[in-house]
């Protein structure tokens, strides 16, 4: 009786196995191997991708968002010469609200903000989920204003005043500020670049 030859290209074995023997399980785990290889080049090459897309599709008021859930410290550089250290704890459509260090709230208007600067080696923030904002700066002083809170505010010109937030109007902050004359000070609502609010 003759022996059947194995179809043309058929992996060669020993013996009589015309399945290859030993041969083909090596060639089987190799092939596996060379495949995971693969699989773990093409997640990488993916993972890439997409890290670049949220990148491309990142804005300032996403990345702001993004480090609020962190509930990580920042450090806020402004356009005056003051920065802040703090917790971001709200955003708003034209502010940002950060519990200081020392216990205070901070509220810094986003168009005044130059950068935001992590704690070394955190992660990198790049969210492009979209932000719905509806609270606006001054309409947030003047709901402060109601319980004339003892407040600091910078302006863009570098001065800050201390005192009693007395009212707020159309386009104007009133304070009461301290000390012996408690004299009032009236500081236009475009020059505000920070304010901060003293928790009792």
């Amino acid at each position: 009786m003759s022996t059947a030859e194995p179809p043309p290209g058929w992996p060669e074995g020993t013996g009589d196995d015309p399945f290859g023997g030993p041969d083909l399980m090596a060639s089987l785990m190799r092939w596996a191997a060379e495949a995971r290889v693969d699989e773990a080049a093409r997640a990488r090459a993916r993972e890439r991708w997409l890290q670049h897309q949220a990148a491309e599709e990142t804005t300032f008021a996403s990345v702001v968002a993004d480090l609020s859930e962190r509930d990580r410290p920042v450090l806020i550089h402004t356009s005056s010469s003051r920065r802040h250290r703090g917790r971001l704890i709200a955003l708003g459509a034209d502010f940002l609200g950060l519990r200081t260090d020392t216990g205070a709230d901070q509220l810094v208007r986003l168009s005044a903000v130059t950068a935001i600067r992590t704690q070394p080696r955190e992660q990198q923030a790049h969210s492009g989920r979209l932000v719905e904002l509806d609270l606006f700066f001054a309409d947030t002083v003047a709901a402060l204003a109601a319980d004339r809170p003892r407040v600091v505010i910078g302006t863009n010109a570098d001065d800050t005043f201390n005192g009693e937030l007395r009212a707020v109007g159309q386009d104007v902050v009133t304070l009461l500020i301290d000390g012996d004359t408690r004299s009032s000070v009236y500081v236009p609502l475009s020059a505000v670049v920070d304010l901060a609010v003293a928790r009792v």
